[in-house]
């Protein structure tokens, strides 16, 4: 059974952009609860993402994105803003376009997304518990699925 309390205490740093204690905690996950790990992060993705983006507004998404390009160092190579824009449109009701991206972008760009959206969004920082407990709950119907 996996430690959604360590899942919760990671997103929860990757938020306050503790990065120790990201690396730490996910050191700290097995190899057999990586994927309950990941699972987990989407959900709790596409929670925050409708929250945030309960319009659709393609506009809102690509200025969102804009704002994300600027913030997020792109020497990595690690942040794509078309599948960052792809991924948020996903998560509130384009499923298809998961399809053309790879699920190791898909889970890389969740994390600054999701930051983004709860450092700006005073709602959505307010109701991230009960984002954590929503995604336990459909990570889990998720898992059954498989």
């Amino acid at each position: 059974m996996p430690d959604v309390k360590q899942f919760r205490a990671l997103l929860q740093a990757v938020v306050d952009d503790d990065r120790q204690t990201v690396v730490r905690l996910e050191n700290e996950i097995s190899e057999e609860d990586f994927l309950a790990y990941d699972t987990f992060v989407a959900a709790v993705f596409y929670g925050v993402v409708d929250q945030a983006f309960p319009e659709n507004d393609l506009e809102q998404i690509r200025d969102f994105v804009d704002e994300l390009r600027s913030e997020v160092p792109s020497a990595s190579g690690r942040f794509k803003p078309l599948i960052a824009e792809g991924l948020i449109r996903a998560a509130i009701g384009e499923e298809h376009l998961l399809d053309d991206i790879a699920p190791s972008d898909q889970i890389v760009l969740m994390f600054p997304i999701i930051r983004k959206i709860v450092v700006q969004s005073a709602e959505v920082r307010e109701s991230l518990d009960d984002h954590f407990t929503d995604a336990e709950a459909l990570a889990e119907s998720w898992s059954e699925e498989d």
